[in-house]
């Protein structure tokens, strides 16, 4: 019980919501069709790959940390350098567009930040974007190693459905 995720949650919820089960297996609610074990398969395969949440926390801590140069233990210190505080900022923007963490929840895996500490980092993120051109190129070379890691995972859930 203990290795139920949520995206397993999810997937019964849906399932739920779209078959029945009844002597011995599961009918589609709306053409009654049987589905095997392989369509099973591919109907949770098609659902893993349409969710948000395909990357750890800790890889977009990696690659954050690797991009800006700092350590990774640094980005959960309460420490005002600048160097620092961008990189911190940076992995909460991505958290909070790449995974389904809460806001709450991003602040406290960063060192115990408060969601309005979070919240605020958007928008600095989004507004360094915008305006500086340096920010923008490390903002997109974050961007791209994220989207390489997430179709990786997507790869995984193929070979593995």
């Amino acid at each position: 019980m203990d290795n139920i995720t949520v995206a397993d949650y999810e997937f019964c919820e849906w399932l739920g919501a779209n078959f029945l089960f009844k002597n011995g297996g599961w009918i589609h609610r709306l053409d009654s069709a049987a589905a095997t074990i392989k369509t099973t398969r591919e109907l949770y395969r098609r659902f893993l790959v349409g969710m948000r949440e395909d990357i750890e926390p800790e890889e977009i801590d990696h690659i954050v940390c690797v991009e800006t140069g700092i350590k990774p233990e640094l980005l959960r210190v309460k420490v005002r350098k600048r160097e620092i505080v961008s990189a911190r900022q940076l992995a909460m923007y991505f958290y909070m567009t790449e995974t389904r963490l809460t806001l709450a929840e991003t602040g406290h895996l960063l060192g115990g930040f408060d969601h309005a500490i979070v919240l605020q980092a958007t928008k600095v993120v989004n507004n360094l974007r915008e305006t500086d051109r340096k920010y923008r190129a490390l903002f997109s070379r974050i961007e791209k190693q994220i989207i390489l890691k997430k179709k990786k995972h997507a790869e995984k859930l193929t070979e593995t459905a």
